[in-house]
């Protein structure tokens, strides 16, 4: 109290007194105001109800219960859906892409037929015979054909790659040693004493002929002379073709590609 009576005599010296009055009163005018007008407090029972019979959110109504200032509760209509404060948010609603559209092909009018009758389609050219594969024999590029034989028989129709001998293995008269001067003339080798005339060329001379030169179209006479009797025969020898590139001749003695020198 001697507290009290302290303070009230420094606030009469310092001319506060009426602050202090006006203090007290107010601490006391505050609770009583209080006491008569309390503050409404929402129940925990005061549920929200949605009007039922109609589940369209723009045309439903949500029933409040709003306490009023007697403490009497208010039933209140609202219109929309009851939200659940705890639900989560939708999701956002995603953007619908316009689909391109596909450009259509005019389809092209088919030709009408003319009146008084119809058209018939024009016919195809009957298909011709298919061609028969000649079979034939494949001669390597820079081989010969020559016809060879005695004088005064047949000759005999042949084709020598190089090196090959004339007029078989088992009697080889002369060889075949290749082609010179650009595949333009063919070269024949003769073993023993032999004599040559003709269109083509000797060596190392005519009457001792070890080598003979022909061109295509050439005919050399060829005379052989036995060591032994001293007997002689006599061949000829015609270049008939030069093949400078691989050539198929078929089996009646045409061929198919080359060329003839």
């Amino acid at each position: 109290m001697n507290v009290i009576a302290d303070t009230w005599r420094g606030l009469v010296k310092r001319r506060l007194w009426p602050l202090a009055v006006l203090l007290v009163a107010a601490l006391v005018a505050v609770p009583l105001a209080l006491a008569k007008n309390p503050a409404p407090t929402a129940t925990a029972d005061a549920p929200i109800h949605a009007a039922a019979g109609d589940d369209d959110a723009s045309s439903s109504f949500v029933t409040l219960n709003t306490p009023s200032e007697d403490g009497k509760v208010k039933r209140r209509r609202v219109l929309g859906m009851a939200k659940d404060p705890f639900a989560p948010a939708p999701p956002p609603k995603q953007k619908k892409h316009k689909k391109a559209k596909k450009a259509q092909a005019t389809p092209t009018p088919a030709p009408e037929a003319p009146s008084g009758g119809s058209t018939a389609p024009p016919s195809s050219p009957p298909a011709g015979p298919t061609p028969t594969p000649v079979a034939g024999t494949v001669v390597a590029k820079g081989s010969i054909k020559i016809k060879f034989g005695k004088v005064d028989t047949s000759l005999d129709e042949l084709t020598l790659a190089k090196l090959d001998p004339a007029p078989s293995d088992d009697d080889p008269v002369l060889v075949f040693e290749g082609l010179q001067n650009g595949g333009k003339t063919a070269v024949f080798s003769i073993a023993g004493l032999v004599a040559g005339q003709g269109d083509g060329t000797c060596d190392p001379d005519p009457a001792n002929c070890a080598t003979v030169k022909l061109h295509a179209g050439d005919t050399e006479f060829i005379t052989v002379t036995d060591a032994d009797d001293n007997s002689q025969v006599q061949y000829e020898l015609d270049l008939v073709k030069i093949f400078t590139k691989k050539t198929v001749v078929a089996d009646n003695g045409s061929a198919s590609s080359g060329a003839d020198n």
